[in-house]
């Protein structure tokens, strides 16, 4: 499963300059092909102003994709990255290269995007705040399960068909023993509650502040 996970995030790495390229030699092939069937003393085969629009205007930019790319990397990211390290510099990459040909692309490819206003970019600030929570939650789970790190805590299934007994339960936290195992991870779950009570009270704690003082 780590294979699948992490050859999916160094595809997202590559896709978006691969996309980029396919994109730009589908367009020149056509606007190329619009050139040798062009009549003459004229520029263009296309017979109405749309359809030459169309041809050379470059495309649509759809912001809610780009979007849907850095909450899918990040989130990937934020709950297997304990587990497997490589998917920090991974996505690090992955969203370098994202920016960089949207970058290219706004300036020299797509047409001009739509006056967009601060609503869908509040909302993806807001879905990315949950983000560290899933690393603290996630992050806790892998270092304080046995059988991720070693081979001395696995339990023997009798017959095929039984759940497996992982001996790791989340309830542990609370009892002495289960604090004791876990050692320093349970720094993560302090910071996990206080990054929830962040983004849940944060707010109208703010708020009462300001008018307090």
């Amino acid at each position: 499963m780590g294979h699948t996970i992490c050859g999916s995030m160094v595809l997202n790495t590559v896709m978006p300059l691969v996309l980029e390229i396919v994109g730009a030699c589908i367009r020149f092939a056509k606007r190329f092909v619009d050139y040798l069937k062009r009549g003459k003393g004229t520029t263009t085969s296309t017979k109405t102003i749309q359809a030459y629009i169309n041809l050379y205007a470059g495309p649509e930019y759809f912001l809610h994709a780009k979007y849907s790319s850095i909450l899918n990397i990040t989130y990937i990211t934020m709950i297997y990255g304990t587990g497997m390290p490589m998917l920090f510099p991974t996505a690090a990459a992955a969203l370098f290269t994202l920016f960089i040909v949207e970058k290219y692309c706004i300036y020299y490819i797509y047409k001009a995007p739509p006056a967009y206003d601060e609503k869908l970019n509040n909302k993806a600030l807001k879905v990315l705040s949950f983000a560290p929570m899933f690393l603290l939650a996630f992050g806790f789970w892998m270092t304080t399960n046995m059988q991720l790190i070693h081979n001395n805590e696995l339990s023997v299934k009798e017959k095929t068909d039984d759940s497996y007994k992982s001996n790791h339960v989340w309830s542990g936290i609370f009892h002495r023993e289960g604090r004791a195992d876990s050692g320093g991870s349970m720094v993560l779950v302090v910071l996990f509650f206080l990054q929830g009570f962040r983004i849940f009270f944060g707010a109208p704690v703010s708020v009462a502040w300001n008018a307090f003082i």
